[in-house]
């Protein structure tokens, strides 16, 4: 069996061995930023599953909808006027807070355009 570092692993199996490293020990607290970003389909769903039977508080950042939709119970928006704190999940924040849906690139680009021209 060859031996090898972690160094010469790609992204996404550093990832793993990472969140494998964290649940090896038995934190009450996973802290993840973009934890889908190099992770193919396959990954991302064995991901999700795997934190839905974790017992302890994850907080994450993720522009993946799918996975934000799929996980999320509470939803925390920085905004410039403050900070919004809703208890539920993505889909019921945009339904219940008529905020826009920052995980739809298409809708952002466009608004973006929009006040660049007002």
């Amino acid at each position: 069996m060859q031996k090898r570092t972690t160094q010469s692993f790609s992204g996404g199996w550093r990832m793993r061995i990472s969140l494998a490293r964290a649940l090896f020990i038995q934190p009450t607290l996973l802290l993840l930023d973009e934890p889908t970003n190099h992770l193919d389909l396959e990954g991302i769903e064995s991901l999700s599953e795997g934190l839905k039977a974790y017992d302890g508080t994850v907080i994450f950042v993720s522009h993946d909808r799918w996975f934000v939709d799929k996980l999320a119970t509470r939803i925390i928006e920085l905004r410039e006027d403050g900070i919004e704190d809703f208890r539920g999940t993505y889909a019921e924040f945009l339904a219940r807070t008529e905020a826009d849906d920052h995980l739809d690139r298409q809708a952002v680009v466009a608004a973006a355009r929009g006040q660049k021209k007002g």
